[in-house]
């Protein structure tokens, strides 16, 4: 019975390539885009899951109006580091993250280290 269906249903996708074609071709357009959605959201949701305490390490977000409209960035200024720990009695240390290699940290305790 199966070998019934199988056989009727490859003679109709034989019969109607252009159908058939588009079909897939459309299928195969969604499994991409689904792939890619889901890989995204994974990489998203495992940002900073290595740290011990991640329920405990915060990112700072600058939101700067240009003409082009808000342009957010993750940089914010090395003056701005003594403010948080004087004005934010909550924060224990602060970190700057500079992409170039370099890691200036605003927290004495914590060397400075460069590559």
């Amino acid at each position: 019975m199966w070998t019934n269906y199988l056989k009727i249903a490859l003679r109709r996708l034989v019969k109607n390539r252009f159908y058939t074609l588009t079909n897939l071709f459309g299928l195969s357009i969604g499994f991409a885009a689904v792939l890619i959605i889901f890989l995204f959201v994974q990489k998203e949701q495992s940002f900073d899951n290595f740290h011990q305490d991640k329920e405990r390490v915060f990112r700072l977000i600058r939101t700067t109006n240009s003409e082009k409209g808000d342009v957010r960035s993750g940089r914010i200024p090395a003056a701005i580091t003594p403010f948080i720990l004087n004005d934010f009695p909550q924060v224990e240390s602060v970190a700057r993250y500079t992409p170039s290699g370099s890691a200036p940290i605003a927290d004495s305790r914590i060397a400075r280290f460069s590559t």
